[in-house]
């Protein structure tokens, strides 16, 4: 067999299988590696999804609606109370604007001149 050049006497042993054995044993390793890390990143998937299903199952518990009653539709006497004085009140406040817009709304009639508080002065004199 022969020698490579000079400057390459590493070289000389692959026919040995020394540096094959060494890149076999650097891609055996890197390839454990990533085999433990698809496990851990699979371990903490199952986890997770473990967890978010037991938040669900709780919170369906909370959330799942019971069977109704005859009595789920009916407001208690307390609210219906509040709910009509002060759907009173609002009605009177209605009236009351009402009513201020008529009076806004009729023409006013101008102040009496001098001459029309003299002809009313003389009717009552004579009436009286």
């Amino acid at each position: 067999m022969r020698n490579g050049p000079k400057g390459m006497k590493g070289f000389g042993q692959i026919g040995n299988g020394t540096l094959f054995r060494d890149v076999a044993q650097m891609a055996n390793g890197a390839a454990s590696a990533l085999g433990d890390m698809r496990s851990e990143v699979a371990a903490k998937m199952q986890k997770r999804a473990a967890r978010a299903s037991d938040v669900m199952a709780r919170t369906a518990t909370v959330v799942r609606p019971q069977q109704k009653t005859e009595t789920d539709d009916v407001v208690p006497r307390e609210d219906f109370e509040a709910a009509l004085a002060r759907i009173t009140a609002l009605g009177e406040r209605i009236t009351v604007l009402e009513a201020q817009l008529k009076a806004d709304s009729v023409p006013k009639r101008p102040a009496p001149t001098k001459s029309a508080k003299k002809v009313a002065k003389k009717a009552n004199a004579k009436k009286g």
